[in-house]
């Protein structure tokens, strides 16, 4: 959990903000969705959370990964912000380019990429998904392999 204080002329504003990452809640066959969002609600409250960040991986699957981000607004009832990570844009299905999935998040209110979330006169939430930066790139990958872009059943 991150905490963020904001000084403002003589007074502070202080913000419980709440950041995860890498649920893939699609991983595990015996954990159902609900008891993802019941937990992540369940925490949330107990630690006063106003805003909650998810920086990616959420599943292997675009829509599902949105309505995912829906439904745990819609409990948590706090504002529920995310930048998509490299799973979110690797698909199962492959009727969906990667720039087409990009389009598809950046339409949502709720992802950071490209839409500021304003705080206040003197603070915003910004994101941006530096997952493809090749240049970290593990040796076991050619430069081919890269390019074809699809491995383990995902692509990009």
């Amino acid at each position: 959990m991150m905490f963020i204080v904001l000084k403002v002329k003589e007074w502070v504003v202080k913000m419980k903000i709440g950041v995860i990452s890498d649920l893939h809640i699609d991983r595990h066959s015996h954990l159902m969705l609900k008891a993802y969002i019941t937990t992540l609600c369940d925490v949330v409250k107990q630690r006063d959370i106003e805003m909650l960040i998810i920086a990616g991986d959420i599943s292997n699957h675009y829509q599902r990964s949105y309505q995912f981000i829906k439904q745990l607004k819609a409990n948590s009832e706090i504002s529920v912000v995310f930048i998509p990570g490299n799973h979110d844009f690797w698909i199962d299905e492959t009727d969906q380019s990667s720039a087409e999935i990009l389009e598809f998040y950046q339409s949502k209110a709720e992802c950071l990429i490209g839409n500021p979330h304003i705080i206040n006169d003197s603070w915003a939430i910004v994101g941006h998904t530096g997952c493809y930066d090749y240049s970290y790139t593990d040796s076991r990958f050619s430069q081919y392999k890269i390019e074809r872009g699809q491995h383990y059943g995902g692509t990009w």
